[in-house]
């Protein structure tokens, strides 16, 4: 039980990092006015759709999945207007 929620840790940790690494990427692309941003908002919405499908299936508490649904949607939105 214990490794599974060390393993549950790690895999958000690692999913907030890449997070936070390609948000600054896609505001350094904005500023340089870079069009690789969309390539970014789709790595980023994978991640949290990978994340959304993990956890739905894992039987995590349910505002996780929802949060997670919430961050998945928000950056297809980006990425389908920018």
């Amino acid at each position: 039980m214990e490794t599974l929620i060390k393993r549950g840790k790690l895999f958000s940790s690692i999913k907030i990092i890449i997070a936070i690494i390609t948000l600054v990427l896609i505001i350094a692309g904005t500023i340089n006015n870079n069009f690789n941003i969309k390539i970014l908002f789709l790595l980023v919405s994978s991640i949290f759709f990978i994340t959304t499908i993990e956890s739905y299936f894992s039987n995590k508490k349910d505002m996780n999945f929802i949060v997670d649904l919430m961050l998945m949607v928000g950056f297809l939105l980006v990425f389908f207007f920018i």
